[in-house]
């Protein structure tokens, strides 16, 4: 269900302004959720024909923010230059038998103008936070195109007092 909303469209299909703003909630019992998720969603984009700036993709609530922003373009295959954020996510209202806790965040790029002509990159991924009481840090970045050239510059992951460190490249 969705309360105070807020939606605002100006321009043109080639040249236009989006936003909206709303109260949201759902209860999905079939994913075993312990109580309905509800917050806030905003989203500010401007764009056109070929593609779309988003300024402010968000879901803000008492469990936690995610936050997306990004470039996104289809007028010549598809292209993206996208960032994607969560901080203070917590899993316990919804799921009593875990106990975690996050903030996260990545940044992604890549094209894609045919099966034979794509690459998509990952970099700045971070996780950090607690998982039943144990700390969890995971660091990363990686890139993969459409000749299968794989290039890790570095993953590490830290779990309790456990740790993990993979970096490489395959051509």
């Amino acid at each position: 269900a969705a309360k105070q909303i807020a939606l605002s469209i100006d321009g043109r299909p080639d040249d236009y302004v989006l936003s909206l703003s709303a109260d949201v909630e759902a209860d999905v019992p079939a994913a075993g959720l312990a109580k309905p998720v509800a917050g806030r969603i905003h989203l500010a984009a401007a764009g056109g024909l070929a593609g779309t700036k988003i300024s402010d993709a968000s879901f803000s609530s008492s469990e936690g923010n995610l936050a997306l922003s990004g470039v996104f373009g289809w007028g010549d295959g598809l292209t993206w230059n996208a960032k994607v954020d969560a901080s203070s996510l917590k899993a316990k209202p919804f799921f009593p038998k875990l106990p975690l806790e996050l903030s996260a965040g990545a940044a992604s790029e890549g094209t894609f103008s045919a099966w034979s002509n794509w690459r998509a990159a990952l970099s700045d991924v971070r996780v950090d936070g607690t998982i039943q009481g144990a700390p969890i840090r995971l660091r990363a970045a990686g890139s993969l195109d459409s000749a299968r050239q794989v290039s890790i510059p570095g993953i590490s992951l830290l779990l309790g007092k456990n740790t993990v460190s993979l970096k490489g490249k395959s051509d």
